[in-house]
């Protein structure tokens, strides 16, 4: 993109302008080197590593556990059942996406980028929906005498609309994000500043 040559002191732009630089030394133009956010990005990287282990280990242990109370026809098994499940499928699959999406900024593509904005915008609402749950299911039974049983109407109903909420807050989140081309806009952002800077010499 553009040719520096210290003995001349003139920096080429595209091949074709040449600007005296009096000997100068270029500067950088990026204000905030990738080294600055080096240590946070390590950081979060080991945190949401050691997040998904945990979350994984534990909610393996959940699902095998509570499937034998959802077999025995236990409310409360259930909603745990599929929080469980919600909760496996972020450490498995969301957590990672994010990783190489959101902290290591990796390649990506225009679907890719909407499905990963789609799953978080779906896992999250439901698994505060499935907590809500849970809690009405204990109130229901515990601080009614005699305790009011959800029945399996009522839970397909819920279930439905919990899978209603979170589609209609992950699909906003899909449709209004497209994935960019970064490095041809530092590129762009690049040939300006050496422009600028050319000019600027020039001047001086």
């Amino acid at each position: 993109m553009f040719n520096y040559n210290s003995s001349l002191g003139r920096i080429q732009v595209n091949h074709s302008l040449f600007f005296p630089m009096n000997n100068k030394v270029l500067t950088h133009f990026t204000t905030e080197p990738v080294e600055i956010y080096l240590p946070s990005i390590i950081t979060s990287t080991i945190l949401l590593i050691i997040i998904s282990m945990i979350g994984t280990i534990g909610n393996s242990l959940v699902v095998w556990a509570f499937t034998k109370q959802v077999k025995q026809g236990i409310i409360s098994g259930l909603f745990i059942l599929l929080l469980a499940c919600n909760d496996l499928f972020i450490c498995l699959i969301v957590i990672p996406c994010t990783l190489y999406l959101d902290i290591w900024t990796g390649d990506t593509t225009d679907w890719i980028c909407r499905a990963h904005l789609t799953m978080k915008g779906f896992v999250v609402p439901v698994s505060a929906c499935i907590l809500m749950l849970i809690a009405m299911e204990r109130f229901l039974l515990i601080c009614f005498i005699p305790g009011i049983q959800m029945q399996r109407t009522h839970i397909v109903l819920s279930l439905v609309i919990i899978f209603c909420i979170g589609l209609l807050c992950a699909i906003p989140m899909g449709l209004h994000v497209r994935a960019i081309d970064l490095f041809k806009e530092r590129d762009e952002l690049l040939d300006l500043n050496t422009l600028k800077y050319g000019l600027s010499t020039m001047e001086n």
